[in-house]
């Protein structure tokens, strides 16, 4: 009986597929499934998590519309670490509208409410996705209150062309490892 060289290749190509997602597997649920116990000297595994919750004032989304010079507005959002380590992360904005064409007379300043000194201080707001803080550690079941604050600077320029502008961006937190 003669076999048809295509049907080799094919079912060559098959087994060759079948054998690397085999061993892809394999390995994967190797990797998920290791866990190290911190004491496996007794009959229970304590592990340490962080886990933080976020909530926002009035949603995510930072928008102040026809903004004139002078306009303070603010975002509260408070974050905290239902976990039982301590956690870092940083306040990020994505989907960001910034139509002034002096951008320089836009900024922000993040500032821990009740808290002394900012953790950002009047920052040019961003154009684009960004992060809008530097690494933020919360403790163990701590939780904070965070502000933004927008503030369309009052300057000595002529700033009518920016006059009823519209500021926006989705305010978002993103866990920082390392």
């Amino acid at each position: 009986m003669e076999t048809n060289p295509k049907t080799t290749i094919m079912v060559s190509i098959i087994g060759v597929a079948l054998f690397i997602v085999a061993v892809f597997s394999a390995s994967y649920a190797y990797y998920t499934a290791n866990v190290t116990e911190k004491n496996s000297n007794t009959s229970s595994s304590d592990f340490d998590t962080a886990h933080l919750s976020i909530k926002f004032t009035d949603g995510a989304v930072l928008k102040v519309d026809k903004m004139v010079p002078g306009d303070k507005n603010q975002k509260e959002i408070t974050v905290e670490n239902e976990g039982n380590v301590p956690i870092s992360f940083k306040i990020n904005v994505k989907d960001v509208t910034n139509d002034f064409s002096k951008k320089a007379d836009v900024v922000y300043t993040i500032k821990e409410k009740g808290g002394s000194s900012p953790i950002k201080s009047e920052t040019q707001f961003p154009d684009s996705a960004t992060t809008l803080s530097d690494k933020i550690t919360l403790a163990a079941g701590v939780s904070k209150t965070y502000v933004i604050e927008i503030e369309y600077k009052n300057t000595s320029d002529d700033q009518t062309t920016d006059m009823g502008k519209t500021i926006k961006g989705k305010i978002f937190i993103e866990e920082v490892t390392k």
